[in-house]
């Protein structure tokens, strides 16, 4: 017998690694390469950043690929590459710290810190001044953090600033005690006080009363640097903000199980100008006395040297007597406010310092009195003067 055959001896390349390494680098400007190493050491490895061949220079996350080259040997190995502008920690940099407004803080411009540790710094405003906010950045990029805390933890890296902000203290302009009316059409309508008061180095805090059908309730709050502060309890919140416009207003909101009220306050005005005593007619109904009080009523009061009103005498047509003591308001604004056992009166009059007393009260009744019983709602205009107690 004779015979041969004919096949083709195959020989499969054989596996080899690839190793990658200094993967967290320095920008320093120049081009970044990893370094690379073979099992079994020496072979030709081809290597890509994000899939082209130069190493790449800028600050960035690169996908590195290295792939053997290789007759005999297949393998690959993918890596991260980090360029950071980070130098190894411990190393010292210099930290750069700006302040806007008058403040200083704890560390320095320009003081030098170690790469990686933890530092604490704080700002403290000058007299007058109040902290605002810090605001961080690195290598002058965009802003990375932000804190309204005085006291600032961060951790130290190259290029760093910080910069420390700082505010006139505007709340100066606006301490003092303000009185005011809360009124709604669907929620309820009362009188609140309110004491605003400064503080060296932060902002002012606020406490006071609202007065609901003579229930009262106390409230306080601390101010924002936007002059706003809120005040919340049990079925209760109170918003209050200081426009800081120079008119000597507090305006805000009340919500509470009833609904949502609109407040405006005014501050009080220690002025002797208006200083006297004072009679004034709170008419009634006089067109339709069979559901409202057609006679008139009247008060009686005092305005002493530091603008303190004291209505001590007064009678509504209806029998209900009614009375306030309360500071006027900047301009000789009165916020009136009075219950009595069957309903209450209240509104907003003006007193001049040619001694006239004006304005418009909502006098209103539940029906719980022995007149009126079914209750009623209306609207005074109050005409009054200075009553000079002349001879006739």
């Amino acid at each position: 017998y004779t015979g041969s055959v004919t096949n083709t001896l195959v020989v499969a390349k054989a596996a080899a690694m690839v190793n990658l390494g200094n993967l967290y680098q320095h920008y320093d400007g120049t081009a970044k390469s990893v370094s690379v190493s073979t099992t079994p050491v020496g072979l030709s490895v081809t290597v890509t950043y994000n899939g082209l061949p130069d190493a790449p220079t800028n600050v960035g996350n690169y996908t590195v690929v290295g792939t053997i080259n290789e007759l005999s040997y297949l393998g690959s190995s993918t890596q991260t590459l980090h360029i950071t502008n980070n130098t190894p920690s411990g190393n010292p940099a210099v930290l750069s710290v700006i302040i806007n407004g008058s403040g200083t803080t704890t560390i320095a411009d320009g003081m030098t810190l170690k790469l990686g540790k933890s530092y604490t710094i704080t700002a403290k405003p000058a007299l007058d001044n109040l902290f605002s906010n810090w605001l961080v950045s690195a290598d002058g990029g965009p802003v990375t953090d932000e804190s309204t805390i005085a006291k600032y933890t961060f951790i130290m890296q190259s290029n760093l600033t910080l910069t420390a902000n700082f505010v006139t203290n505007r709340f100066l302009d606006v301490a003092g005690k303000y009185n005011g009316l809360f009124e709604s059409d669907t929620g309820d309508n009362g009188f609140f006080t309110v004491k605003v008061t400064p503080h060296n180095g932060k902002p002012a805090t606020f406490n006071g009363q609202i007065n609901i059908d003579g229930t009262k309730t106390p409230i306080k709050g601390t101010f924002g640097l936007d002059g706003v502060g809120v005040s919340a309890g049990a079925n209760l919140e109170v918003t209050l903000e200081l426009p800081f416009d120079g008119s000597g207003t507090i305006i805000g909101t009340l919500t509470n199980l009833a609904g949502t009220s609109q407040m405006l306050g005014y501050i009080a005005d220690s002025s002797a100008a208006y200083a006297g005593q004072y009679t004034m007619v709170v008419p009634g109904n006089s067109l339709d006395s069979s559901t409202q009080p057609g006679g008139n009523g009247y008060g009686l009061l005092k305005i002493d040297d530091k603008g303190m009103v004291k209505l001590t005498g007064g009678k509504l047509a209806d029998g209900g007597a009614f009375k306030q003591t309360v500071l006027l308001g900047k301009g000789g604004i009165w916020p009136l406010y009075s219950t009595y056992a069957a309903g209450s009166i209240r509104g907003w009059l003006a007193v001049s310092t040619n001694g006239d007393i004006s304005g418009t009260l909502h006098w209103g009744s539940d029906g719980t009195g022995t007149a009126y019983t079914n209750g009623f709602e209306m609207v005074s205009t109050v005409q009054g003067g200075v009553y000079n107690g002349a001879n006739l």
